[in-house]
Parts: structure tokens; C-alpha cells; sequence
């Protein structure tokens, strides 16, 4: 049976996917490894319920959330996911989130052991939303910023690098 056209099984799978927020329809960025790798399910398009429902059925299936990319399409909250089939860590996913409550959902994994691996930031009707991946993995020392104009972003930027840090990931909305 063929799978939808926003589905697709292999092994070569997307590494990244990125969109952009159109008025009325919805423009991606995606880049596409040919490497060995896990099965996985890629999703897009999804309102925050959807988006739920297909989580929910993929990790209960043994799938990784792996990327999870929110955006707004005529003023609606859509995201999209890649799952991957492979051993997880442990990991919380969070979507939805005003930045008041993803600084709590921050504050409360990473008290807990889990590190931030992603965050996704887009705007809702002129509100900030936020999408997240924590997970329980060891790894070095961090810093995540959110909410920040593009002036902070630049003096974080460099007050980051002179401390030696360098730049992981960055979510413009």
C-alpha cells in the first residue's frame, strides 16, 4: 500500500528540515543525506493534535522523536517530525509552549539530568511558541537562549564564542 505523500519509509532519510511562515500556505527547507541509517517517518503539516496523535503512535510503535520544526500557516500552529526506529534515550518532547512555560519545562528537565537538543521558536498570532527535545544523554557544557531580537542574539552570539563555545543550533521566527 502506498504511503500519503507527506510519509515516507528508508533509510536515507532527512537530517533537517526548516519552513517558513507564509501567509496562507507553507514553504520548506529540508536537506537529505544519502547515509545508512534507521527506518524512520517523516510528518508535516500537522496541527498541535495531529501532531500529538502521530506521536503518540510512532514511539508507541519503538520510533525516536528526532526533529520536531513548529510553524504558522494563516495564523495556525502546524509542525513538522521526523521519527526515527532505534534505540532512544530516555527523552521528553514538548510542543505548544508560550516562553513562560518553556522556560519551566527548561528548568525542570535539565534539574532532572536530560539536556536540551532542540528547540524549535515560531510566532502565533504575534506569540511566541516553542517546540522541544530533551534528552537524558551525557554531553558538554551548554548555554540555550530564547526570545531573543536579533541584536541580543548577535551580543550572545559573541559573548558565547569569546567563552569558547560554539553555536549547535539556531531557530529564527
Amino acid at each position: 500500500m502506498p504511503m500519503p505523500p507527506n510519509m515516507r519509509r528508508t533509510s536515507t532519510g532527512p537530517k533537517s528540515l526548516n519552513n517558513s511562515r507564509i501567509v496562507s500556505a507553507s514553504n520548506y527547507a529540508a536537506i537529505w543525506e544519502k547515509t545508512p541509517g534507521p527506518e524512520f517517518v517523516a510528518r508535516h503539516g500537522l496541527t498541535p493534535q495531529a501532531y500529538q496523535q502521530e506521536f503518540d503512535k510512532w514511539t508507541g510503535q519503538g520510533y525516536c522523536l528526532t526533529l520536531v520544526s513548529g510553524y504558522s500557516v494563516a495564523g495556525q500552529d502546524r509542525y513538522a517530525a521526523i521519527f526515527e526506529k532505534k534505540q532512544c534515550p530516555a527523552y521528553v518532547a514538548r510542543h505548544g509552549l508560550t516562553s513562560q512555560t518553556y522556560q519551566q519545562e527548561f528548568d525542570k528537565w535539565t534539574g532532572q539530568g536530560y539536556r536540551l537538543t532542540l528547540v524549535s521558536g515560531h510566532k502565533i498570532g504575534g506569540n511566541q511558541s516553542y517546540a522541544a527535545i530533551w534528552e537524558k544523554t551525557p554531553g558538554p557544557q551548554y548555554i540555550a537562549r530564547h526570545g531573543l531580537t536579533s541584536d541580543q542574539y548577535q551580543q550572545e552570539f559573541d559573548k558565547q564564542i569569546a567563552q569558547g563555545f560554539r553555536l549547535d543550533l539556531v531557530s529564527g521566527y
